[in-house]
């Protein structure tokens, strides 16, 4: 699910990708907010 692989790899790599990431980024710290 990340751009970059556990080994360090770049997957080639889609904005696509990128904003998903982003927004699971988001998803969590939300949570991290809500919690704390």
């Amino acid at each position: 699910m990340t751009s970059i692989d556990k080994r360090g790899r770049e997957r080639k790599g889609t904005e696509k990708q990128q904003l998903l990431e982003k927004k699971l980024i988001d998803k969590v710290a939300e949570e991290e907010t809500k919690s704390s």
